[in-house]
């Protein structure tokens, strides 16, 4: 009898830690080039307020937006070419009916007073979306930009790895109960 208490305490705790929202949502980004051999990659960041059902925002201000950085390879004469949070002028966010990412787009400048996808006045190089998951590195002077496949995909966060843990944690415990 005197175990029942410890079970319900650990049954207790792994309960509030699965109840426990995460602030952050991390992410990894990959890019390979349509039709080439240049490839990037990344991580992403974002508020996970942000993140709700069937939700879509295009803003030149993104608080939500915790951490960005993005970096390509093989570009001849940029080789490494790295973009990272204080580049991003805007981004687009569009999360489906169960709150995952839909589409994501940022732009190195402000693509929303441009209306383009281009920057005719950017003397550097720069990043902009183009299409669900598509990006394009665009270098000034270049007729052709260079354009990548942008495969996002979840870091599982702390709480799952909570959840696994507790599930093992209750299993064990049922386990030294029966014996």
């Amino acid at each position: 009898m005197k175990k029942i208490p410890g079970i319900l305490c650990s049954i207790a705790a792994c309960s509030a830690l699965l109840t426990a929202e995460a602030a952050i949502n991390t992410y990894t980004l990959t890019y390979q080039q349509l039709g080439g051999s240049s490839f990037g990659s990344g991580s992403l960041e974002l508020d996970s307020a942000i993140l709700t059902p069937d939700a879509s925002v295009f803003t030149n201000t993104h608080p939500f937006l915790q951490n960005f950085e993005a970096t390509f390879w093989g570009i001849p004469g940029q080789s490494p070419l790295t973009f990272d949070l204080s580049r991003i002028v805007t981004v687009f966010i569009r999360t489906d009916f169960a709150s995952e990412i839909a589409d994501f787009n940022v732009w190195t400048y402000d693509r929303i007073a441009e209306n383009s996808n281009t920057c005719s006045s950017c003397l550097e190089p720069y990043l902009a979306g183009t299409n669900i998951f598509v990006a394009t590195v665009n270098i000034p002077g270049l007729n052709e930009p260079y354009a990548y496949n942008v495969t996002l995909t979840a870091v599982p966060e702390p709480a799952a790895m909570a959840l696994l843990g507790c599930g093992a944690l209750i299993l064990g415990i049922g386990l030294v109960r029966q014996k």
